[in-house]
């Protein structure tokens, strides 16, 4: 079986995303595709930690597929610190990723004490940005086929 890459990019048409990753998996919150980013697999993850909770129910199917996902490095930019934001679900604390060639905003990362609270997940073992899932933004990017029609 041959899976195909697809390509995205930001409204002003600079190259930030590839991705073997179908769009069918959003977020409730505020409808944001969730894309795998695996560096570890969930699995490889737990065994390092001894956590076999480290995935939130809402990204674990999604993290277990063969998926690759890459931001484009010299395309996108990531913020230092999180931004906290507040919903009616409570406060998260979210890690921008922005084009570089005109600031929009593209999705995000969460942040790793979410998943500790949620989970019983051992707190020392691991803090800062989750990695392994992508939150794009619904609508900050298009397709290659989209950008030459």
């Amino acid at each position: 079986m041959t899976t195909s890459i697809q390509t995205y990019h930001c409204i002003c048409t600079n190259l930030v995303l590839a991705t073997t990753c179908p769009f069918n998996h959003h977020r409730q919150l505020d409808r944001s595709i969730i894309l795998p980013n695996p560096s570890l697999s969930p699995r490889q993850e737990a065994a390092l930690t001894g956590d076999e909770t480290n995935a939130s129910v809402e990204d674990e199917q999604i993290l277990e597929t063969d998926s690759i996902t890459q931001l484009v490095g010299t395309s996108v930019s990531c913020s230092l610190a999180p931004i906290l934001i507040r919903s009616d679900e409570g406060i998260e604390k979210r890690y921008f990723f922005y084009c570089n060639r005109c600031r929009l905003t593209l999705g995000y990362q969460l942040d790793m004490d979410q998943f500790k609270a949620e989970s019983g997940y051992n707190v020392l073992a691991k803090s800062g940005r989750r990695d392994d899932v992508i939150y794009l933004l619904e609508g900050a990017v298009m397709t290659t086929e989209a950008m030459r029609a």
